[in-house]
């Protein structure tokens, strides 16, 4: 019989990184730097020294989606960058390391490290010049053996690097940068990466993709070892429902590669139907080849890392079975955009003619399902994403196709048939048999599977009980129930289990150990605590930090001295807490206070100051209140001088001052340059997504200005208030009426 010959392009494109990282899109003043913000001071910086020809590129990029390669956004450029770059700076706590990197005309950056180990404590963002994109905090949690670490992709041509170690593991960090891959491509447009794909795409959040919100969650994007082109992928369950970190993609996408040095991209989607920006995925970094075949353009990879039970990600059940599927959905992500659904009312068929790609591979007759779209379409980056069946089960994976959208001339698409992969080429390193069905139980199908969470109550009184309940059990999995503190008695019942206070006050942690059928465990854990807020603390000042020491009840004295010009701010250590509430319980004269997450920030004006803070922490158990008694000293040197805002939390109007008096009178009498307090000219209010909701320009050169919030709404802002032109101070207002 003659061969029939069908020229196909690859459908390739985007995808990212390791052990949990979190990437967001964000205001500008969500950003929070640790280093004191100085106008007059520049981030020590490295600009690539580039001239890219994009059209030389996109020329190239044609060629290369006739010739079976992944889809290229970016152009990677060789650099030496390590630690001895950037600039270091003294902080509360530790030390800083920034460093600024660009390119001219980039539209996003990514890094590859090839020394890359940091210290327990220590965490590393990355944010770009904008302040709308922010990665991280990358922690110690990604160290592996191989020093190789790689970042998803920042958007923007100039990102800043921010590595934080605290004081007692100073210099002990090691990251060296190896390669910066600078985006010709904008994956990130207006609205953080929306629309990059043709209109015919649908959101998987959109009506068509209700049903499929749990097969979703296994998808992702997946960005190639060498940093600048992507595929697709999914998470994959096994016989064993075990979790084991299984990922299913194209073989075309991993011929050659490393993927060692791949970051894998979940949960990047849409938050509803019309695309917006705004949202946050999670990255992995890493993985290990564990079978591929090209005849069925089959990879099948581990990550490096299990995502964590929280994580929202799930394992896609697969069918193997010989019949065409009734229907099909594909997800995936094409041209780097975000998740998107593609519905085919009709039967898939069993492709009876070779397919020739271009590039020179053949794929043989009956090794593809072949599927035409009602719903949706296939682009660049789509490669190596699932193809399910009513069933919601994986069939196969992406190979390629013709035309992108419904309506075009032509218009198919060719998955990699998944009973063909599972034979594959008769070896452990060119078939899934072994890997998904371990214990070789003949299997011709499992099911989606959702990582197992406990839920129920954080707080157990004392002497009383509650009831947690494991989500989620795979089947033909047993539970174990244990904690960890014999001051508790478990009482199990299955999937659920009692646990009762027997005396005590502490945090403690709950354990279901998941046996699944091969023997092997999975452990799902939840911290309570048992009984009321437990409270305790130090406050820091002027770089040096106090036990922090509550006053009796017919204490009037002041254990507690605060350096005045200076803020000080309390280092709460709060067991069990529900709500965590300061106030003001009186001053000798106006102190700048906030409360900041459970913490107290404030600033004495003037020496011989005094002021009384109360903290009331509250659970479901009851309430405990202690107070603290503050008074002022001069600590010597050259305090900072910090505008006041009164009241705090404000209702209808607030006074912002600028401190003055003996403060000044204090200073000046200490140094040759004495201090130009000026004048405040601007404030700004923001709500906490970063929508500027009130401004205020001043230009009565006055020292003291008032404000009117009366029109905010209760709840937490942020203001800026400047001196002299010059942002001056970034502080918490809180209205409440």
């Amino acid at each position: 019989m003659r061969k029939f010959y069908l020229v196909l392009l690859l459908a390739l494109l985007p995808a990212c990184l390791s052990a949990q990282v979190i990437t967001r899109f964000i205001s500008a003043d969500q950003v929070s730097s640790r280093v004191p913000e100085n106008p007059n001071a520049r981030i020590a910086g490295f600009s690539l020294n580039t001239r890219i020809n994009v059209d030389s590129l996109l020329k190239e990029d044609a060629y290369d989606q006739q010739h079976d390669l992944p889809f290229r956004f970016g152009v990677g450029y060789d650099v030496d960058l390590g630690l001895k770059n950037g600039s270091w700076t003294d902080v509360e706590g530790g030390k800083v390391w920034q460093l600024r990197i660009s390119s001219v005309g980039a539209h996003s950056l990514n890094l590859q490290f090839n020394n890359f180990q940091l210290a327990e404590g220590a965490e590393l963002t990355i944010y770009n010049a904008e302040k709308t994109m922010l990665m991280g905090p990358i922690t110690a949690a990604q160290n592996n053996s191989s020093h190789l670490f790689n970042t998803d992709l920042v958007q923007g041509s100039a990102i800043v690097l921010e590595l934080f170690e605290p004081a007692a593991v100073a210099g002990r960090s090691q990251l060296h940068i190896k390669k910066v891959i600078h985006g010709y491509k904008p994956v990130y447009k207006e609205y953080a990466g929306y629309g990059q794909s043709l209109p015919c795409e649908i959101n998987v959040n959109c009506t068509q993709g209700d049903a499929w919100r749990t097969e979703s969650n296994a998808v992702a994007m997946m960005l190639l070892e060498n940093g600048d082109r992507w595929c697709s992928g999914s998470m994959i369950n096994n016989t064993c429902n075990d979790f084991r970190p299984y990922f299913l993609s194209a073989f075309h996408c991993t011929d050659g590669r490393n993927v060692s040095g791949m970051v894998f991209r979940f949960n990047y989607k849409s938050p509803g139907c019309t695309s917006s920006d705004g949202t946050s995925f999670i990255s992995f970094n890493g993985a290990t080849l564990r079978a591929a075949w090209q005849t069925s353009d089959f990879a099948l990879m581990e990550l490096n890392t299990r995502p964590a039970q929280n994580s929202g990600i799930t394992y896609a059940g697969w069918s193997r079975s010989t019949n065409a599927p009734a229907s099909s959905t594909g997800i995936h992500h094409p041209n780097g955009d975000v998740m998107k659904i593609s519905i085919d009312n009709d039967a898939a068929t069993d492709f009876a003619s070779d397919i020739s790609w271009v590039g020179g591979t053949v794929s043989p007759a009956h090794t593809h399902w072949q599927v035409m779209y009602d719903q949706g379409g296939i682009e660049g980056g789509s490669s190596g994403s699932p193809l399910f069946n009513p069933n919601h089960q994986i069939v196969g994976q992406l190979h390629g196709g013709r035309g992108n959208c419904p309506g075009d001339a032509i218009f198919d698409s060719f998955y990699g048939r998944f009973d063909i992969s599972w034979i594959g080429g008769g070896s452990i390193g060119t078939r899934l048999r072994d890997w998904l069905d371990p214990s070789n139980t003949g299997a011709q199908n499992v099911n989606t599977i959702i990582t197992p969470s406990i839920t129920g109550p954080d707080f157990i009184c004392s002497n009383g009980s509650g009831v947690y309940q494991l989500t989620a059990l795979p089947a033909g999995s047993n539970v174990t129930w244990s904690a960890s503190t014999t001051f508790v008695t478990l009482t199990p019942a299955g999937s659920s289990v009692t646990v009762t206070d027997n005396g005590t006050h502490n945090y403690f942690t709950l354990t279901a150990t998941i046996t699944n059928p091969c023997g092997t465990s999975y452990a799902a854990t939840k911290q309570f605590f048992i009984g009321e807020p437990v409270v305790q603390g130090s406050f820091t000042v002027n770089g040096t930090t106090h036990v922090l020491t509550p006053a009796g009840r017919l204490d009037l004295s002041y254990p507690n001295v605060a350096c005045y010009g200076y803020q000080t701010s309390t280092n709460m250590n709060i067991q069990g807490a529900g709500t965590v509430t300061w106030t003001n319980a009186g001053m000798s004269s106006p102190v700048s206070w906030s409360q900041v997450g459970n913490n107290l920030r404030f600033t004495f004006s003037e020496p011989d100051q005094w002021a009384i803070f109360r903290v009331t922490v509250t659970n479901n158990c009851g309430t405990t209140s202690y107070t603290y008694r503050f008074k002022s000293e001069s600590c010597g040197g050259v305090p900072p001088v910090n505008p006041i805002i009164q009241p705090n939390p404000a209702a209808e109007n607030i006074l912002i001052s600028i401190p003055q008096t003996k403060y000044a009178e204090d200073v000046n009498a200490r140094t040759a340059n004495p201090v130009k307090n000026g004048n405040i000219t601007e404030v700004r209010v923001y709500d906490m997504t970063g929508k500027l909701r009130l401004r205020q320009r001043f230009t009565g050169n006055s020292k003291k200005e008032q404000m009117n919030v009366g029109l905010l709404n209760n709840g937490n802002y942020i203001i800026e208030v400047f001196i002299d032109g010059r942002k001056k101070s970034t502080e918490k207002l809180f209205i409440y009426k």
